[in-house]
């Protein structure tokens, strides 16, 4: 563990890099993003082992059920795909009473596009299943607009204070294996340096050192964490969990399919006469299977199939069992990834009930995500302010609606709204604020709702 008292110590000549105490960590990582790649062979040697004797036949044949990569699209999905609704700043109005959008909604409106926002934060969450955490870096070049980059966690350790939390952050990354570039994040400062690295080991003194003051009183370093708890700065992945079931799947899809290889093509029994006449000097008879007549004697047996029945209940059965296990560990379900058997008349209603697991644990990451991504936003702001960037202002109570990625019934939901503004309990104008719509696309609207009725 990398705390403020030891930091330096690691960058000494004659230190390992990575730290010894990470390469479990590190190994981790390395297997989830095979898992993720499809190379689940080079995990899970025990597949290979399976076709020892046919290796020619394995990238053939070898059954891969990529479900890691399914799942953790599945928690970007939910989370990103239909795009939260952000608002920052007080809307007011003109002369004429209209609403002005603030000058914090510009500007936050136009760093979704400017940063590629949405792109990036689904990359954060997918690293945060696959690793356990999601890594965002800020910086800005001096008098240029702040930068965001998705950094992947095999390259960031945490700098952990006295009490157990996190008061900084490394940011370290090799090039060819022998420069290794070294960025430390405190609050308000990042130190930038590079060493010489040769077979994992440091072999010289920091040199290219940089200070730079970024204005900002907390590290530009933000991990999205997944399943944190009070004991763990790094997060949860959600693949370890599911490996032996997702193994025991492949191992058992493979070794079916590989029996029903075997015994797919049915052989022909035929009675001896009908291979053909006799050699008069070795006495065997000559078969020619280009023959598609057989003569038969009387008495002689009809040609037949041999078909076969392999007995393979248990296996499906066992296949059927670890996927719904797969499901429970995975806090998913069926419908999260089979949704054509839930036929076209489903309510929003149902939906939802269906997928409350995955829904929840969607809601579990926001408690994550939520306030990181404020703070980041914020950073962000900071940073463009202090380099007079354009229409900057300091983002300040940013609000962030998270939608839960699942498709919309219209018309469920109209009969709930209407039954809300009948009795009271809502306005159509705050029904439709909780849409998304702005003020001024709300006046538009009652007035043309007006206008219908006049």
């Amino acid at each position: 563990m990398i705390t403020p008292n030891n930091l330096q110590a690691h960058f000494l000549r004659g230190q390992p890099w990575p730290p010894e105490e990470d390469r479990p960590r590190l190994k981790i990582y390395e297997e989830n993003l095979k898992l993720w790649q499809r190379k689940h062979d080079e995990v899970y040697p025990v597949l290979r082992n399976l076709y020892a004797d046919r290796e020619k036949d394995f990238n053939k044949v070898i059954f891969i059920l990529n479900f890691h990569k399914q799942l953790s699209t599945l928690w970007a999905d939910l989370l990103l795909t239909e795009k939260p609704v952000m608002k920052a700043g007080q809307e007011t109005r003109d002369a004429r009473l209209l609403p002005v959008t603030p000058p914090e909604q510009i500007y936050l409106d136009s760093l979704v596009g400017r940063l590629s926002l949405w792109l990036k934060a689904y990359a954060a969450r997918i690293d945060m299943s696959r690793y356990g955490a999601g890594v965002a870096k800020v910086y800005a070049e001096e008098g240029m607009p702040a930068r965001l980059q998705i950094v992947t966690p095999k390259n960031w350790w945490p700098v952990v204070g006295p009490d157990g939390e996190a008061v900084g952050h490394v940011i370290a990354w090799t090039q060819d294996n022998v420069t290794l570039n070294v960025e430390i994040h405190s609050s308000g400062l990042i130190q930038s340096s590079k060493i010489r690295l040769s077979e994992g080991v440091i072999k010289s003194e920091p040199y290219d050192i940089q200070e730079i003051e970024t204005g900002y009183d907390e590290p530009l370093v933000f991990p999205f964490l997944n399943t944190v708890t009070s004991d763990d700065l790094l997060g949860t992945d959600d693949y370890q969990d599911i490996d032996p079931i997702v193994k025991r799947l492949e191992i058992t899809f493979t070794r079916t399919g590989r029996t029903l290889d075997a015994h797919s093509e049915p052989a022909f029994a035929v009675p001896e006469e009908a291979l053909g006449p006799k050699d008069p000097t070795t006495g065997e008879r000559n078969y020619n299977s280009k023959r598609r007549v057989f003569p038969l004697e009387d008495g002689a047996k009809m040609p037949q199939y041999i078909t076969w029945d392999g007995q393979l209940k248990s296996s499906f059965d066992l296949i059927d069992k670890a996927l719904n296990m797969l499901y429970v560990v995975s806090e998913t379900c069926k419908s999260a990834f089979e949704p054509d058997t839930l036929g076209n008349a489903i309510s929003g209603k149902a939906l939802r009930m269906l997928m409350m697991r995955p829904l929840k644990k969607s809601e579990r990451c926001k408690l994550q995500f939520d306030p990181m991504f404020k703070q980041m936003l914020e950073a962000i702001s900071i940073l463009d302010v202090k380099n007079k960037v354009p229409g900057a202002v300091p983002l300040k109570d940013i609000q962030i609606t998270w939608m839960d990625g699942l498709p919309d019934d219209d018309y469920e939901e109209a009969q709930i709204d209407t039954m809300k503004i009948e009795g009271k309990a809502r306005s159509t104008q705050g029904i439709m604020r909780e849409r998304g719509f702005t003020e001024d696309q709300i006046s538009q609207e009652m007035s043309e709702m007006q206008d219908q009725i006049l």
